[in-house]
């Protein structure tokens, strides 16, 4: 069973789950942080930020050469993002992108809000540029980093530990539907 997704009748839930994040995170690191040093290494310039929230990505970046599109599905979360950059009322099931259009996908604490994860995660590949990645974090302690390669570089992976939500997600059924990009 997904997580709800009831940000807009219910805020202060997801600003909750970004203080347990931050407070979890070990030695203080700021997830989002390292993930904009993540993609300033790995040269990405165009970002969209699925489930975007309040702007964390994009405020991380804003000193930065990252040019950060947000989305989220929870109109609350992209008016409150609107003040770090752009940002579109969308799902990630369904973005409103052309094909092939950004270097990178994030999705932070997003697919398990998801019924079918893999969804999104064909709409994201759809809209990634190919060659590039896609970065799925769920966690930034030093024994749960997990970056999901979707495409042709990533960085280091790890186990999903949301079985509930990723049981679907075999590599076997997965990979298929995405393809490859080269």
């Amino acid at each position: 069973m997904p997580t709800p997704r009831d940000y807009d009748a219910d805020p202060d839930r997801y600003r909750l789950g970004v203080r347990l994040t931050a407070a979890h995170g070990g030695h203080g690191a700021d997830l989002h942080a390292r993930i904009v040093q993540f993609l300033l290494e790995a040269c990405a310039v165009q970002v969209l930020d699925t489930g975007c929230g309040e702007g964390a990505l994009a405020s991380a970046a804003a000193d930065s050469t990252l040019q950060v599109t947000g989305v989220d599905a929870a109109a609350a979360m992209v008016e409150a993002a609107r003040r770090y950059g752009p940002a579109l009322h969308a799902d990630i099931t369904a973005l409103p992108f052309p094909d092939a259009g950004y270097d990178a996908i994030v999705a932070v604490n997003v697919l398990d809000h998801l019924e079918r994860p893999e969804c999104g995660l064909r709409e994201a590949h759809r809209v990634l540029r190919p060659a590039d990645f896609s970065s799925r974090a769920r966690s930034p302690t030093p024994t749960h980093r997990s970056w999901h390669r979707t495409g042709a570089r990533a960085g280091p992976h790890s186990t999903p530990r949301t079985p509930h939500a990723w049981s679907r997600l075999s590599s076997d059924r997965l990979q298929p539907s995405l393809g490859t990009r080269r």
